[in-house]
């Protein structure tokens, strides 16, 4: 396996197309995916990868122990359902990127469906001595807003919105 990745020069629109595509019932099937499994590793899987490598030392400086590994169940999150569980379709049709420290835990996510891209952050609000983010908002501020300035998110997002 080659361990050497490219920088993150962005998700091409055939991301969105797979994830359409397999979206209808027809294709949600493992032979369908099997057949479609390499648009799927190189439109969401090695660009992520190359994505969470990337802002990855971004997410160390707020918090050292946030995931920053490209790693399923880690920073990527499978696209395939757990059946034991699930009934009909074995696939998701999304796909999520996500750094935090521990299910749970205040996260950044990316969220991948056929109609586009969402992203943000879950705070999760709990009184817990673990769940410090909202501190770390505070003291990395000059870091999130050269971050927010770097990947041109500022118009939409404020770290008075964020801390509030």
């Amino acid at each position: 396996m080659n361990s050497h990745r490219q920088p993150f020069d962005g998700f091409n629109k055939d991301a969105f197309k797979f994830l359409e595509d397999l979206s209808h019932s027809k294709n949600n099937n493992t032979k369908w995916f099997a057949k479609n499994r390499q648009r799927y590793e190189s439109n969401l899987v090695a660009p992520a990868k190359s994505f969470i490598t990337d802002i990855g030392q971004f997410f160390n400086q707020l918090n050292p122990s946030i995931r920053t590994e490209p790693k399923f169940n880690q920073t990527i999150m499978r696209i395939n359902k757990d059946m034991r569980f699930a009934k009909g379709a074995p696939y998701k049709n999304y796909f999520l990127i996500h750094f935090g420290r521990f299910k749970l835990d205040s996260e950044f996510y990316v969220y991948f469906g056929s109609e586009g891209i969402d992203y943000g952050l879950f705070l999760n609000n709990t009184i817990d001595d673990e769940l410090f983010f909202s501190e770390n908002l505070i003291h990395f501020k000059k870091e999130i807003s050269g971050f927010c300035e770097k990947f041109k998110i500022n118009n939409k997002f404020s770290l008075h919105k964020l801390v509030c």
